[in-house]
């Protein structure tokens, strides 16, 4: 059985261009990481490159090597775009004035920061200030309708833990 080390992110290919099993391996899928969104890229980045190989494209040259890194470059920044929202919860702001206007807010703040300032403050409002302040609310909807009834003024904080 022949091997080709590739000289990046470890990449082994064993098997023979002529031969129906070829197997791959590489660092990115022997780290800790288990998320099944990340495996699956690197999986599916993988069979792209024993397909190619299988092909007889040369995967050693500097042109597809850089190809790769750039692909692995892809999907770390995507697997840590989803990391840094994995804890999100999302906080529904209600408003009704005088029932003339009503303003419902989504936010999505960090769980952590949602339940570290909670411990410091009095009141749901005042953890929205503060992480306001820290840069920490993103709001993913803001929704406002006029309607036409003589209500009173009121005004609700629900906090959805996913």
């Amino acid at each position: 059985m022949k091997y080709l080390e590739l000289n990046v992110h470890g990449f082994v290919i064993s098997g023979s261009q002529d031969d129906g099993d070829i197997t791959i391996k590489s660092d990115l899928t022997t780290s800790n990481n288990t998320d099944p969104v990340y495996l699956g890229a690197v999986r599916a980045l993988e069979t792209m490159i024993c397909a190619s190989f299988k092909a007889g494209i040369d995967v050693c040259t500097p042109s597809f090597l850089e190809a790769i890194e750039v692909t692995v470059g892809a999907i770390f920044e995507e697997y840590n775009k989803r990391s840094e929202t994995s804890d999100l919860i999302e906080i529904h702001k209600y408003t009704r004035t005088n029932a003339i206007i009503e303003r419902d807010i989504v936010i999505n703040v960090p769980e952590s920061a949602w339940l570290k300032v909670m411990k410091e403050v009095d009141s749901e409002q005042d953890v929205l200030d503060v992480l306001s302040q820290q840069n920490h609310c993103h709001i993913a909807s803001d929704t406002v309708n006029v309607v036409d009834t003589n209500a009173i003024f009121e005004s609700s904080i629900d906090v959805i833990y996913k």
